[in-house]
């Protein structure tokens, strides 16, 4: 019997909804209102049994006396607006507003947005899916057969519950005893004493739901095993039944089979049957699910469609519309494969957009891929998105392997973001993972923490180790990569800069002139002379000579500028630098660079006049020597500060000392003093200064003077956790000592040491009689 009734009750549902309009129940769009408590106590309007019985546009309702005739609520109708394309024409739209709400249109027609206003149209009917974004059209046998399965699952439970009183005559008594079965149903359900396995709600969850994705079908197949565009295409003139979806995946697979073969592009965008498709997946964009349309979109700015396109156009639009309802990892899709296609294609509007919502919903990154991804290709174009991509990385610096810390230094390499929280979170996990490192890996780091001038010393250290055992599978260009990363970490490892070396001797026919140029001047910035000394600087002039006057002026200029410091430059280097011809041309720069190759060349001067006794000329003309840019003054340092304090209070008078002495050799002095053969001071100004650019003093030194030249040495001026002089600064030293002078080094790790003043004095005192007494000792 229980069974029976059931049967009976559910083909009373399906006959009641397949009697339905073909849109199930849609065009019913008026409520009734809820019961206030001042229509309780106002007396009892006319009452009615059906809504035949009322008037006009109202419906009979429930009041507090009963059934009567009330004005409905109108709602939406259900449904969405179909999708129409923006009005692009120059042309201002001439067309009114039709409608201005739902209730206006006639039948099911909703009242939705037209070109240029409001008009009354059909709208799309059926199920909404999350999981694809778009809806699934609802048929009447759908529809009926999910209401079938809810009211059997419901009728299943209430057969087993105690049955409800007989049901009044009245349409009163039947609304009562409908809430109270309701009432029933809930309560028995999810009481401790039900003796069913779940509740009502746990049975609903559990139904087997309709779900949007079709079956796979022969189509799919077809599409997936095609290997050339002709095949692809056949599928339209066949009778197969496209989804939506189909005709944007038959684009995406002829992308990819065109990538290899780019020359069939043009003659692809001409056919017509490939113009047909591009029409059909325009007319079914919104039902295109969500990641198939950015792959789409990939696939179209591949495709290289012509400027203009009005497909390509309304995919970016598509697109730009579901930017909200897309997926974090879509958004990172398409910052990672589409963002130069934007900027070529001049779409800034969807582009601007995109770095928008990926910088709002940084937080859903959940991958360390993800990160590095948008990092890499979208991080320079927005920098609030690059600081909260760089927070990501040190959350998920944990989960990043080789690779992907290769990325993030190297991007942040190429944008010249030293951010010095991320640099360290990610030398700490390179010092205490012990993943292997390959030979890119070990280059591209390399490259970038010399890139961003940061010093670690556990970290250059392993680099440099990992590197050696390497060396001999160096190409001549990665080796000139190699030792000028380790140039700009200022790190000096001679095992490793050995090995490259001996590697360069070995394959010296097979280095280029630039890349041994390279090698030469990351030697002469470490101040690093190889064992086999000869033989390399040998093959330099062998391979520099003919070649040096073809090269740039500013690359000739640092290549005997290094051979300088080196101590292995040539008299015919010398001649061809300092030549008025080559040098005319470079005394007229006026940026930093221009001004920075003029002091090379006045220390290629200095070499020649100071280091080789017997070049006779060229030199640099007086005038050219009396130049010198302000650019290159820095600021006053607090080691400079303190160092000429405590060398004023100990000379007593101005006249007997000068600070921040500009030489003709291009080198500037922090103090210069003069000292009589008992060691006290003279009168500085009065004497004889060939060093200085314009002398002041006529007078010759007296017998047993002696001149000392303070020199300090900053933090960077030494190799990294070494006190070695980088090469400029050796070279600086030499051209003091040979001009005549007594120098006083005063290095930054001992003038730390120093508290008081009278510490810094005595020390300072005991440097000069310890430079004057290593003199009388010669």
């Amino acid at each position: 019997m229980r069974c029976l009734i059931i049967l009976a009750l559910a083909l009373l549902a399906l006959e009641a909804v397949l009697a339905q309009d073909s849109y199930l129940l849609l065009s019913e769009q008026a409520l009734c209102s809820d019961i206030s408590s001042s229509e309780e106590e106002m007396a009892c309007l006319k009452s009615c049994n059906t809504n035949e019985n009322c008037q006009g546009d109202t419906k009979c309702c429930l009041s507090a006396c009963g059934f009567s005739c009330k004005t409905p609520i109108n709602v939406p109708k259900a449904g969405r607006c179909p999708w129409v394309p923006a009005h692009i024409s120059p042309n201002s739209c001439e067309e009114k507003d039709s409608c201005s709400w739902d209730g206006e249109c006639t039948g099911v027609m909703k009242c939705c947005e037209d070109r240029c206003g409001m008009t009354c149209m059909t709208p799309i009917l059926g199920v909404w899916s999350h999981l694809l974004g778009v809806y699934i059209p609802a048929t009447p046998a759908i529809m009926a057969a999910r209401l079938v399965k809810r009211c059997t699952c419901l009728l299943r439970e209430a057969a087993h519950l105690a049955p409800a009183p007989a049901p009044a005559a009245s349409p009163v008594g039947w609304l009562r005893i409908t809430r109270a079965a309701h009432k029933t149903l809930t309560s028995s359900a999810t009481s401790p004493s039900s003796h069913f396995r779940g509740s009502l709600t746990e049975l609903v969850e559990k139904e087997p739901m309709f779900t949007p994705y079709p079956e796979p079908q022969e189509v799919d197949r077809l599409i997936e095993k095609a290997t050339r565009p002709e095949q692809l295409l056949e599928l339209l003139g066949r009778d197969h039944h496209l989804y939506p979806n189909h005709a944007a995946l038959i684009l995406i697979h002829l992308s990819r089979l065109l990538s290899k073969k780019p020359e069939d592009k043009t003659s692809l965008i001409q056919d017509a049957r490939f113009q047909q498709l591009l029409h059909l997946v325009n007319s079914q964009l919104s039902l295109i699910w969500h990641g198939t349309l950015v792959k789409l979109l990939r696939s179209l700015y591949k495709l290289a469609l012509p400027e203009g396109s009005k497909e390509l156009q309304s995919v970016e639009q598509e697109v730009r519309w579901r930017l909200r309802r897309l997926k974090y990892k879509h958004l990172a899709f398409l910052a990672e494969f589409c963002t130069a296609s934007m900027q070529e294609q001049h779409s800034q509007d969807l582009l601007a957009e995109l770095l928008v919502h990926l910088e709002r919903r940084w937080t859903e990154i959940e991958d360390g891929r993800m990160v590095v991804a948008i990092m890499t290709k979208a991080g320079h174009l927005s920098e609030s998105l690059m600081n909260r991509l760089e927070d990501k990385c040190l959350e998920l610096v944990e989960q990043f392997g080789p690779d992907e810390l290769r990325k993030v230094l190297v991007t942040l390499a190429a944008q010249s973001r030293r951010s010095v929280p991320l640099l360290r979170a990610v030398s700490y996990h390179l010092v205490q993972k012990p993943f292997p490192l390959t030979k890119h890996v070990l280059l591209d780091l390399a490259y970038a923490y010399g890139k961003l001038s940061f010093q670690q010393t556990q970290v250059s250290q392993r680099l440099a180790t990992d590197l050696l055992p390497l060396v001999p599978s160096l190409t001549p260009s990665e080796v000139a990569r190699c030792v000028k990363s380790f140039a700009f970490l200022k790190w000096l490892n001679l095992p490793l800069f050995e090995a490259l070396a001996q590697h360069v001797l070995n394959r010296a026919q097979d280095i280029a002139l630039p890349q041994l140029c390279n090698v030469l001047l990351a030697f002469a910035c470490l101040n690093f002379r190889p064992q086999q000394e000869d033989q390399f600087f040998s093959l330099v002039h062998e391979r520099l000579g003919p070649k040096l006057a073809g090269l740039k002026p500013a690359l000739q200029v640092d290549l005997v500028w290094a051979l300088c410091v080196l101590q292995h430059v040539q008299e015919a280097e010398l001649r061809a630098i300092l030549h008025p011809d080559f040098h005319a041309q470079l005394l007229g720069g006026k940026s930093q660079k221009d001004q920075i190759t003029f002091q090379k060349l006045l220390h290629i001067n200095a070499t020649a006049q100071l280091e080789r006794p017997e070049y006779t000329g060229p030199l640099l003309p007086a005038s050219a020597l009396s130049l010198r840019s302000p650019a290159l003054d820095t600021k006053v340092t607090p080691l400079q500060k303190e160092l000429q304090g405590t060398l004023k209070g100990l000379l007593g008078s101005t006249d007997q000392g000068s600070f921040e002495v500009a030489t003709q050799y291009g080198w500037v002095l922090d103090a210069e003093v003069l000292l009589d053969a008992d060691s006290q001071f003279l009168p500085l100004r009065s004497f004889v200064a060939p060093h200085l650019i314009q002398p002041a003093g006529d007078k010759p030194l007296p017998p047993g003077a002696k001149r000392l030249a303070f020199l300090r040495w900053e933090f960077p001026s030494f190799t990294s956790r070494s006190k070695d002089l980088l090469g400029r600064f050796v070279l600086a030293r030499r051209h003091m000592l040979a001009a005549g002078f007594l120098v006083v080094d005063v290095p930054y790790y001992e003038w730390l040491e120093l508290k008081s003043e009278w510490q810094k004095g005595a020390y300072l005192k005991d440097k000069m009689r310890k430079a004057v007494a290593e003199e009388l000792a010669k």
